[in-house]
């Protein structure tokens, strides 16, 4: 599912407006009002912007999390690696 949420929560950083949700300003409770009531009148919008929540969340899976930072710590510790 798309999200909304707010610039103060960590996960700003990865929705991207209108791709995979919304971010509105923290404690700015007309602007969440307002992108509930953007997907309530744009319903044909959220299995799109779902779909795109959920590449991202792949993402971040423990993982793929993991493989990043065996990577990049073999690298700076010029140790080689089969990830």
């Amino acid at each position: 599912r798309p999200v909304i949420v707010s610039d103060g929560a960590g996960a700003a950083d990865v929705v991207s407006n209108g791709v995979n949700g919304f971010v509105v300003p923290k404690k700015d409770i007309s602007a969440m009002a307002n992108k509930i009531n953007w997907f309530y009148n744009n319903r044909d919008k959220i299995t799109e912007m779902g779909n795109n929540a959920y590449q991202t969340a792949i993402n971040y899976q423990w993982s793929n999390i993991r493989d990043k930072y065996v990577k990049l710590w073999c690298n700076e510790l010029n140790v080689s690696t089969s990830i």
